[in-house]
């Protein structure tokens, strides 16, 4: 089993070298953990990967840069299955009006050197998403 200290190389240089300059994501699996490696204005976040709400996979919703109509809250994740947002550089969950409400998400620590971008997993604290990034789960949303 994997230290909690222990960094995985999830992009080389060759890969980095390769990322799109529009905001982009995907999905990794680390540890039996879903992330979700968010990209975009050349920065990286982690996430676990499924919503802490109900399970949604975050890689199926949308990428919101609100940065670039002004607001300081950077990129966000939205849920397809219910419309949450979250931010990615802090996992804090967005509200109407773009207030910050509470952290929800997880996120996982990064870290760029000559071979490429690493991953820790963070341990820390207790997240409604990181139960749900551990299911193996194919559910539908319920309404």
């Amino acid at each position: 089993m994997a230290g909690e200290d222990e960094w995985h190389l999830i992009l080389n240089t060759d890969e980095l070298a390769a990322v799109p300059s529009k905001p982009t994501m995907k999905v990794l699996q680390i540890e039996s953990t879903d992330i979700l490696l968010m990209m975009g204005h050349g920065k990286y976040y982690a996430l676990d990967a499924r919503c802490g709400h109900r399970g949604g996979p975050l890689h199926e919703g949308d990428l919101e840069d609100l940065g670039s109509t002004g607001s300081s809250l950077g990129l966000c994740v939205r849920c397809p299955w219910h419309g949450r947002r979250f931010q990615a550089e802090t996992g804090i969950e967005v509200g109407k009006d773009d207030v910050l409400l509470a952290p929800m998400q997880r996120c996982h620590e990064l870290r760029l050197d000559g071979r490429g971008l690493h991953v820790r997993l963070t341990n820390e604290g207790h997240y409604a998403s990181e139960r749900q990034s551990k299911r193996k789960q194919k559910r539908q949303p319920k309404n």
